[in-house]
């Protein structure tokens, strides 16, 4: 049949040579050696094209993936102000200056890890996974529950301290053994030392740990000392006892939102002390209450 056809194109073209008429052997033998020989490598490079083609997109589709569900966000607190943050789940939490939280881009179903430096307190509602695992420093906070809790970790300082407000956490060291948490609940303090590994727990007596959120200060028959440690971390500033004495002196007062200025004029009439404020700092001098 092939080669009826070709021998009919042949009688149509009219300026061939004299003699000229179809070999059927060796006409097939140019076909295939003009075209099957060809047609070959280009179907060979059609399936490496195609195959690498797979294998390209599966690389993109599978870094695209592993990023989707790996990528950690960061949110740092650089200003003297608080800052609140919605996570992706809808819970927040507020960074204190000078804070920072690392937090994946994309929440996972089963289980999600977070870390903090400086001082962040979390506001979980939704718990939609069965846990949050929160990194700060060598302290390990585990939050399978909704609830309310503080994380201060600051670099300078010897120890992490996780204050419990509502629900209850389990918090261990690091380097400890899996199992090994200590569970935290509601109304009380942890705290992991750094360099000694320890895991403390307590009920929490410190009625100013969120102050910095609240701007709420209590002092109930508080040492002086005690007092000037709270306000100048609250206040930012330098406070200095002139006369020694003065440190054990108790001072009662509570204060919501107001300047340090507010602060030691009380603290100034009630213990008849001396306050001067230079700016950059504040000296309280006075005879001592003992």
């Amino acid at each position: 049949m092939p080669d009826k056809i070709f021998s009919k194109k042949l009688e149509n073209i009219t300026d061939l040579p004299p003699g000229t008429s179809w070999n059927s052997h060796k006409g097939w033998a140019e076909y295939e050696k003009n075209y099957l020989t060809k047609k070959v490598p280009v179907r060979k490079l059609i399936i490496y094209l195609s195959a690498a083609a797979a294998a390209l997109f599966i690389g993109i589709f599978y870094l695209l993936h592993f990023q989707h569900y790996h990528d950690m966000n960061q949110v740092t607190n650089e200003t003297d102000k608080i800052m609140e943050f919605v996570l992706p789940d809808g819970n927040k939490v507020w960074l204190n200056r000078y804070s920072s939280l690392e937090y994946p881009a994309h929440l996972d179903k089963n289980h999600n890890e977070l870390s903090v430096t400086g001082e962040v307190y979390f506001e979980i509602r939704n718990l939609q996974i069965p846990s949050y695992e929160i990194m700060a420093h060598n302290a390990v906070i585990l939050a399978e529950h909704p609830g309310e809790f503080n994380i201060r970790a600051r670099t300078q300082e010897d120890c992490v301290s996780i204050t419990v407000k509502s629900g209850a956490l389990k918090i261990k060291e690091v380097s400890s053994t899996e199992g090994l948490a200590l569970l935290v609940t509601e109304g009380n303090y942890c705290s992991v030392h750094k360099s000694q590994n320890l895991v403390y727990a307590s009920s929490n007596r410190n009625e100013n740990f969120l102050s910095w959120k609240t701007g709420n200060l209590t002092f109930n028959s508080l040492p002086v000392a005690t007092v000037t440690d709270i306000l100048a971390e609250y206040y930012n500033t330098t406070i200095e006892i002139t006369d020694k004495s003065l440190a054990y002196c108790l001072f009662t007062g509570t204060f919501s939102d107001q300047s340090i200025d507010a602060v030691m004029n009380k603290l100034q009439t009630d213990l008849s002390v001396i306050v001067r404020n230079a700016g950059d700092k504040i000296t309280i001098s006075g005879k001592g209450c003992l």
